[in-house]
This record gives structure tokens, C-alpha cells and sequence, in this order.
């Protein structure tokens, strides 16, 4: 009897996982991924929220906006490359990580991954940093309580999969090359 209850149990877990895959975003603040920059502006225009600054840092072009996540406050930025969205962010405070990480556990479930990383400044501050991940087969969404080596400031990003494996990748290739190299 009792085993029978375990396999029965083993089997609703395998057909109900299906179910509990979280619904990834094909888009960010209603921008689709891959869009142009000229697109993001008509979709930003278009839902009151003008793209306010456009700017070239290599190897992005990247423009920001205001805006929020929920009810924080945040500074957006949207991340092109090869004018193509690739990566959007939303810096908020550090001090409403709490609300946003509840925000984005109720919108997207459980996180794959969670890890305190330790954070120090120059000034010799030291603090945890909480680093919350998704990983899904079209995007990666990262959500850290502090940004930059910020006390004050909380980062959450989607990224389309190749551009969030892309620096993975690079170190691989420039690891191959140096063997090669040899």
C-alpha cells in the first residue's frame, strides 16, 4: 500500500511539472525581443513611456526611461545589440529589493538558482548580496539586491539565453584558442 502511494505520487510530481514551468517573458516592458530601436521607441511612445536618451557603449546601444517595477520607482534600460533588443534593465533602491524580489517570485515562481554573494566598497563596507536567477529556454532573468558594488542601488535584468551565455561562451572559445595556441 505504502509503495503503491509513492508511485503514485512520483507519477502526479512527473505530470504536473509541465504545469509548474513559469511563463517566460517574449518581451520587455512590451518591447518583443529582437526588436529595433526604432521599434522600441513607437511601442515606448505609443505606451506614454518615451525612450528618454539613446547612447553607443560598446558593445551596446542602449536607451533608458523612467518607469517601475511594480510600485518602485526604477531607471529602465533597454540594451541593443546589432539594433536588435538583447537585454533590458530596471535599477531601483536597495532598499525596496524585498518588494521587488516578492513581485518577481509571484510573476515568475520559485527561482532556479539563489546565492548570497559577499559585496564590500572601497570604503571597506561590507554587505550580502542576494543574487536570485531564473533560467529558461528563451530568456535568464537576474534580480541582485546590489548593483555595481551599490549599497543604494538593486538591479533586476531579462536577457535573451544567447545573450546571457554569451560571456560563458567567449571565456570557452578564448580558452580553446589558448590551448590551440600552444
Amino acid at each position: 500500500m505504502t509503495r503503491r502511494l509513492i508511485v503514485s505520487a512520483v507519477i502526479v510530481a512527473l505530470l504536473a511539472a509541465p504545469a509548474l514551468a513559469w511563463n517566460e517573458p517574449d518581451s520587455f516592458e512590451g518591447v518583443p525581443w529582437g526588436a529595433s530601436q526604432v521599434e522600441a521607441k513607437r511601442v515606448a511612445a505609443g505606451r506614454s513611456e518615451p525612450l528618454r536618451s539613446c547612447f553607443e557603449a560598446a558593445p551596446y546601444q542602449i536607451c533608458t526611461a523612467a518607469g517601475a517595477i511594480g510600485s518602485v520607482g526604477s531607471r529602465i534600460l533597454f540594451l541593443f545589440r546589432d539594433d536588435k533588443l538583447v537585454s533590458g534593465q530596471w535599477s531601483f533602491p536597495s532598499t525596496s529589493f524585498d518588494s521587488v524580489r516578492s513581485l518577481f517570485v509571484e510573476r515568475y515562481g520559485a527561482p532556479s538558482t539563489q546565492k548570497d554573494e559577499p559585496l564590500q566598497t572601497v570604503d571597506a563596507l561590507r554587505a550580502t548580496n542576494p543574487i536570485l536567477r531564473w533560467d529558461g529556454t528563451s530568456v535568464v532573468i537576474e534580480l541582485r539586491a546590489h548593483a555595481g558594488g551599490k549599497f543604494n542601488e538593486g538591479l533586476a535584468s531579462i536577457s535573451t539565453k544567447p545573450e546571457a551565455d554569451r560571456p560563458e561562451a567567449e571565456r570557452a572559445r578564448a580558452i580553446q584558442k589558448g590551448r590551440e595556441s600552444r
